[in-house]
């Protein structure tokens, strides 16, 4: 990841990315290599990734 349009902008590592998004209440990463060292981090918003089982009609 790079932060761009800062003052001391510089890369960061998926793990210091992952890092802080975990710390606000991030889950489910998912990395994907776009290009040689271009990627993209996904992350889900307050969710744990568990899915409740779907109610069934009486």
């Amino acid at each position: 990841m790079m932060l761009l349009f800062t003052e001391r902008g510089r890369c960061y590592t998926w793990q210091e990315a992952t890092a802080w998004l975990k710390r606000a209440g991030f889950s489910r990463f998912r990395q994907t290599r776009v290009d040689g060292k271009i990627g993209i981090l996904e992350a889900t918003l307050g969710s744990t990734g568990r899915r409740k089982p779907a109610s069934r009609p009486r």
